[in-house]
C-alpha cells in the first residue's frame, strides 16, 4: 500500500470518527426503569447513520466496571440476553461501530429481572392502595396477591428485598432499623397489575 493511499485512508477516517463522535445510538427498549422476567430480554436501539455494527453492555454497575454481557460486532440493532440471575437491577448501553472505529456509548437504561413482579401484573383483578413516606411504605390488597418489594442503592444493588404470597390486607414495609446509609435509594413495588418504581432520600438508618 502506497504512503499516499495510507494518507487518504487516514485522513477519511479521521473525517469519519469526527463524524462518529457527536453520535451514539439511542436505546429503545426495554423502557428505562422497567421489570421483566428472567427467560428472555431483547434489547433494542436505534441504527446510527454510517455503522456497520454495534457493541453491548450489560452490568450490575452503571460504571460497567466488571460487564456481564459484552457482545461485539453484533450486525442488528439488537440482542436478546438470556440467562441473567433474577432479582437483580441491570445497566446497559449500546455503541456504534463504523470503518474506522467504535463511536461513544449510548446514555445508559437499567432494568430488573423479577419473576414474582411479573407473576403479580399478570393478576390483573387485583389493585392494592399504596402510599410511599419517608420511612417506609404502606399498602393494601383486596384479594390473596403475590407482592414484590425491592429497595436499591443507586449502582443498582439490592439492599432489601420481599417477595411473597399476601392474602387480602393492608400490610406496611418499613426502612427503619436496616443499617442503611444516608443517600438515594430506588424502591420498586409490584402486587396485582400494579407496579411502582421511585427514588427514595433516607437520611441514615440504623
Amino acid at each position: 500500500m502506497t504512503a499516499k493511499r495510507i494518507s487518504l485512508m487516514l485522513i477519511a477516517c479521521a473525517l469519519f470518527s469526527f463524524r462518529a463522535s457527536a453520535q451514539s445510538p439511542v436505546l429503545t427498549g426495554p423502557a428505562d426503569g422497567s421489570t421483566g422476567s428472567s427467560s428472555a430480554l431483547t434489547l433494542s436501539w436505534d441504527t446510527v447513520a454510517g455503522d456497520t455494527a454495534y457493541d453491548v453492555q450489560v452490568a450490575v454497575n452503571s460504571s460497567f466496571s466488571n460487564p456481564v454481557v459484552n457482545r461485539v460486532n453484533l450486525t442488528k440493532p439488537s440482542t436478546v440476553i438470556t440467562g441473567l440471575p433474577a432479582h437483580a437491577t441491570y445497566f446497559w448501553r449500546s455503541a456504534a461501530v463504523g470503518t474506522c472505529g467504535t463511536g461513544p456509548w449510548s446514555g445508559t437504561w437499567w432494568f430488573s429481572l423479577d419473576p414474582l413482579a411479573t407473576l403479580a401484573r399478570d393478576h390483573t383483578g387485583i389493585n392494592p392502595t399504596f402510599s410511599l413516606t419517608k420511612s417506609g411504605i404502606t399498602y393494601s390488597v383486596m384479594q390473596t396477591s403475590p407482592v414484590a418489594i425491592r429497595l436499591y442503592d443507586m449502582s443498582g444493588k439490592e439492599m432489601i428485598g420481599f417477595s411473597g404470597v399476601q392474602p387480602e390486607g393492608s400490610y406496611s414495609f418499613m426502612l427503619a432499623n436496616r443499617n442503611l446509609a444516608a443517600g438515594n435509594y430506588v424502591l420498586r413495588f409490584a402486587a396485582g397489575n400494579f407496579e411502582k418504581s421511585a427514588v427514595v432520600p433516607l437520611a441514615e438508618m440504623r
